[in-house]
């Protein structure tokens, strides 16, 4: 009894880490920020923090250690390039024998057909993950310049429609939401000369349901892979 309780305890923990959501942060003000976590626990992945400068890290043994590492190195770049040659060399002798033994042709493969089928495969897969992926827009705030009017207005127009269509496509193909009244917006700015933005999009997925996407992606490569081999009679 005390082990079916364990295994049961085990199952209920898994099957609750499985149903969690991984999220995922993108911002744009200046740079771009990424960041990742499960249960508001998030952690910061572009652009990596700088390490602190520590004080020790300047003593006089460091320093000697540092020479000694120079040193050692050095040491194992002359022999990685000693062996580089002697496999050059090796590699050389081995084309030369290879060209002397002429090899049977090897047999045309269907090209064109295994990239359709994996051109297939790959529409079936974001199709499915796109379908079960969260997407929340936090904020979207573009404002649109131009070295003059003209090409202000023609970079206004060719941003505002594809912020359109994204939308559009985000909406249809996903689990859209937004966050309270969150704006979308773009602006004009004919003083400015560049384009600036200040973007905040929250994109988040079970676990489970990424194992989901990853067998639903084995079966169908199966699936295609018996119809491609020839049936025997």
């Amino acid at each position: 009894m005390i082990a079916l309780k364990i295994l049961l305890g085990i199952l209920i923990f898994v099957l609750f880490l499985l149903c969690l959501k991984l999220t995922i942060r993108i911002g744009y003000s200046d740079k771009v920020t990424v960041s990742a976590g499960i249960l508001g626990i998030m952690l910061q992945v572009l652009p990596k923090k700088k390490k602190a400068i520590k004080l020790k890290q300047y003593s006089y043994k460091n320093y000697q250690k540092l020479l000694e590492e120079d040193q050692k190195q050095k040491v194992k770049e002359a022999q990685n390039k000693l062996k580089k040659e002697d496999k050059k060399k090796k590699n050389a002798e081995s084309k030369k024998q290879d060209k002397q033994k002429k090899l049977p042709p090897e047999e045309a493969t269907d090209a064109p057909s295994s990239i359709r089928v994996i051109i297939r495969i790959a529409g079936k897969i974001l199709e499915r993950f796109f379908g079960i992926l969260y997407v929340k827009i936090v904020r979207m705030h573009i404002t649109v310049g131009g070295k003059d009017a003209a090409s202000a207005a023609l970079t206004y127009a060719a941003i505002s429609q594809s912020v359109s269509y994204l939308m559009e496509l985000i909406s249809c193909k996903t689990r859209f939401k937004r966050i309270g009244k969150t704006e979308i917006t773009v602006y004009p700015d004919f003083l400015l000369e560049t384009v600036k933005a200040d973007i905040c999009i929250i994109f988040q997925i079970r676990l489970i349901e990424i194992i989901g996407v990853g067998l639903y992606a084995l079966w169908h490569y199966i699936r295609e892979k018996n119809a491609m081999t020839p049936k025997t009679t």
